[in-house]
């Protein structure tokens, strides 16, 4: 059937097949499509079938729904190779009689799926997906110092990434490198120049380091440097810091642990 509409989702590789001619989408267990997102209001947009055409309603949520990373203002026509997103979930409509590997046009996508790599060069025709994953704000540069192969680990990814970055040392004392969330950016440096060894994170433009998430606090943390050991100190945030997947106060680390601000998970490395 013409009509017929097929969503899957990217963060979780599923496939959503959509068969009523209405369907709401949202955090609530009652919604026809379920999304398991603290950023996704409880019934965030809805998908209904006008006359044969699909088109997407935001119902007035908090963070707002986007098709081609543009904001969804009013009704708006949703067909084969659109990209959704709401909150931190990134629905790509499929067109069911098509081939399962797809090209998804690039210029649709404010953030990508850890698993999806833009050629920049010709970022509004080429994409494709490829068999490994690799860190959010990774371009095509990255993914060619790192090469192929599912086994890499984040190390692995971070040492590939410093490869294709002029870092001095002698200016940067440490660096953090985005290994989920939703945020453009991949690397994170921490500066040498720094008279009390503190270097305050959050999501306000006067933090030394600038994470723009909603789930991360204007002032959320700091990362303290004391006689050679690292400790991150969590600074009132409301979504927390979690060191390798423990929540703290304040935490000790080292390079390889992961620190998480909000749902923003770095990993950490001194230099």
């Amino acid at each position: 059937m013409e009509d017929l509409l097929e969503l899957r989702n990217l963060e979780t590789d599923q496939d959503i097949k959509v068969e009523k001619s209405k369907v709401i989408i949202g955090r609530d267990t009652s919604c026809d499509i379920v999304l398991d997102s603290g950023e996704s209001s409880r019934r965030h947009a809805q998908l209904v079938n006008e006359n044969g055409l699909w088109m997407l309603e935001d119902l007035k949520s908090t963070n707002g729904t986007y098709l081609n990373n543009r904001e969804v203002r009013k009704s708006s026509l949703v067909k084969a190779g659109d990209i959704i997103r709401i909150g931190d979930q990134t629905l790509l409509v499929v067109n069911p009689n098509a081939p399962t590997n797809q090209t998804i046009l690039g210029a649709r996508m404010g953030t990508l799926p850890s698993s999806f790599v833009i050629d920049e060069g010709a970022a509004d025709e080429t994409s494709m997906r490829v068999a490994i994953s690799t860190p959010p704000g990774w371009t095509s540069r990255d993914q060619a110092a790192f090469g192929s192969g599912a086994d890499k680990t984040d190390d692995d990814l971070l040492t590939a990434l410093l490869k294709t970055k002029d870092i001095d040392t002698s200016s940067a004392v440490a660096v953090l490198m985005v290994t989920k969330g939703r945020v453009k950016q991949s690397l994170f440096v921490v500066p040498r120049a720094n008279s009390s060894d503190q270097w305050s994170v959050g999501r306000s433009s006067t933090c030394a380091i600038v994470i723009d998430d909603v789930t991360v606090s204007n002032n959320h943390a700091t990362l303290e440097l004391d006689d050679g050991d690292w400790h991150v100190r969590d600074q009132g945030s409301t979504n927390g810091v979690k060191v390798n997947g423990i929540r703290t106060e304040l935490g000790r680390i080292t390079s390889g642990d992961k620190v998480c601000f909000g749902e923003v998970e770095l990993l950490f490395r001194r230099l």
